[in-house]
């Protein structure tokens, strides 16, 4: 498990936040970077209930680019194959009306690449 990089060598502590519509009336998941290093990258993940009535969602997906992998997150379990990662909730599955939860996690990529995941969806 790599851990957080020092204050000193953090490149960006903030960056836009990457909105990603599910193509569902109920759930949209918005990401944002937190802070960035070289060779790796702390987010954090929002679900909100965008719906008239109160839903239970089981997680999120979304795709890491090649060569980099989740190493820690918060508020739930990750698990990542190949590229794709599940995040499945420790608490707040059901959500009501213009409720949300959050996570975030940790992601170790190689010296030099700057790009962050991606595809976030409901599962």
């Amino acid at each position: 498990m790599a851990t957080a990089a020092p204050a000193s060598a953090v490149v960006s502590t903030r960056a836009p936040a990457v909105v990603v519509d599910t193509a569902s009336d109920d759930c949209t998941v918005t990401a944002a970077v937190l802070a960035q290093w070289p060779g790796g990258y702390l987010m954090q993940v929002t679900v909100t209930n965008t719906g008239a009535s109160t839903f239970t969602w089981s997680g999120v997906t979304f795709t890491l680019p090649a060569g980099q992998f989740v190493s820690g997150g918060w508020n739930g379990s990750l698990v990542q194959t190949g590229q794709k990662v599940t995040y499945r909730p420790a608490y707040y599955s059901t959500l009501a009306p213009g409720q949300s939860a959050g996570f975030g996690f940790q992601a170790s990529r190689p010296f030099g690449d700057n790009t962050v995941a991606g595809d976030f969806r409901c599962g």
